[in-house]
C-alpha cells in the first residue's frame, strides 16, 4: 500500500471564498479520479494576523474544534446504529 502526501500552497490575488479541487492522475496501480474530500471551500480574509496560524491561534483552534466535532458526530452515529 502506498501513501502519497502532497502539499500545495496558494496565495489568492483577492480575499474571498474559493473552491479547491484535487484530482489524482492515477499511478501506483490506482485509477485516476477526484481525491476524497475534494472539492473543499476555503476562505481568504483581507487580513488575518500571523498569530492566527500558530497552533494556539484562533484559526487553527477553530479548525481543530470543527474537525473534532465532526468526528464525534460520526462516531455517535456509528455507535448508535
Amino acid at each position: 500500500m502506498y501513501c502519497l502526501c502532497v502539499l500545495t500552497v496558494a496565495t489568492p490575488q483577492e480575499a474571498g471564498e474559493y473552491i479547491v479541487e484535487a484530482h489524482f492522475l492515477g499511478t501506483f496501480g490506482g485509477g485516476a479520479g477526484q481525491i476524497r474530500g475534494s472539492p473543499v471551500a476555503v476562505v481568504f480574509d483581507d487580513f488575518a494576523p500571523r498569530a492566527n496560524n500558530q497552533f494556539s491561534g484562533k484559526l487553527v483552534l477553530a479548525a481543530l474544534k470543527a474537525d473534532v466535532d465532526g468526528l464525534v458526530k460520526r462516531l455517535w452515529r456509528y455507535w448508535s446504529s
